[in-house]
């Protein structure tokens, strides 16, 4: 990524950061985000730590309510959708975006989330 942000001449205005789910302390050195990309990142795992560690950062790293969200999400199984449905998403107001497969044989459809952090008093526990 940051070889990318690099050739399209946008290292002044853009830049790229490996996380660590869950590591909130990490994040206190990034500073504030206008705009997050987020692309399969959700996904089917033995450890639901795991999704609940990008939960708490996802969530911190969007505590600025100018902060947006983009998130391109593909379902694979019903433990994955449940953690969507029911501990992440409903921490945003949100809008959303099914994007069919590049192709007839293609297995890359998957839904895209455009999400703002919703006020703590107006989230869903």
């Amino acid at each position: 990524l940051k070889q990318n942000i690099e050739v399209n001449g946008l290292v002044d205005r853009c830049r790229s950061e490996e996380l660590f789910w869950g590591d909130i302390a990490q994040l206190e050195t990034l500073g504030k985000f206008d705009v997050i990309l987020a692309a399969d990142v959700v996904y089917p795992t033995k450890d639901p730590s795991i999704l609940f560690g990008l939960r708490d950062t996802l969530l911190e790293l969007c505590s600025n309510p100018s902060t947006c969200l983009v998130l391109a999400y593909k379902p694979r199984a019903k433990e994955d959708q449940e953690f969507m449905a029911e501990h992440l998403i409903p921490h945003f107001d949100h809008t959303s975006e099914d994007l069919p497969p590049s192709s007839p044989n293609a297995d890359d459809a998957c839904t895209v989330y455009v999400c703002c952090r919703r006020q703590q008093q107006q989230q869903l526990r």
